[in-house]
């Protein structure tokens, strides 16, 4: 049963500000809505990358099999899904040291900013044992705006030369 309002000058305000809380509720859904949307669309990124990373991970009893070779060919495919370019790579001698091997890598890369801060993301969650040492990052001269990086890498192994 509906009754009137006795007086009638509220009615209006009180329409109005209900029409505004009603639209103000349907655009905090919408927010959340998308927000909702943009986590479903992070966390199946997420979950790609994990699967990516343990299809190339290396367990601890593996480090001894892991080649230089294979490494230097994951560091490049990595850099071309980040749209860097591999300008130079200089693997160095190996070493022997408490009973593991450390072979220096030395990567010269250029690319976008943001493209080479994606790439030392995902170095740093890479599942290899590597180790970035060293970053010295400047304006290549390339002249076309793009940023050269120099990465030294440290890769560790077990075992002897």
């Amino acid at each position: 049963m509906i009754s009137r309002m006795k007086n009638p000058k509220t009615t209006l305000p009180l329409a109005a500000i209900l029409i505004l809380l009603i639209g103000l509720l349907g655009w905090k859904a919408r927010e959340v809505h998308g927000l909702a949307g943009q986590v479903t669309t992070l966390e199946k990124e997420m979950a790609s990358l994990q699967l990516s990373a343990a299809s190339r991970g290396v367990k601890t009893e593996d480090l001894g099999t892991l080649s230089v070779a294979s490494l230097l060919e994951d560091l490049t495919q990595l850099g071309r899904r980040h749209l860097i370019e591999m300008t130079s790579i200089q693997p160095g001698e190996p070493q022997t040291k408490e009973g593991r091997i450390e072979q220096a890598i030395r990567l010269e890369t250029e690319g976008k900013y943001r493209d080479i801060g994606e790439y030392l993301a995902e170095l740093e969650v890479f599942q290899k044992p590597v180790k970035v040492t060293s970053l010295k990052m400047e304006v290549s001269s390339s002249g076309r705006g793009l940023i050269s990086a120099s990465l030294d890498l440290m890769l560790y192994r077990k075992g002897s030369p």
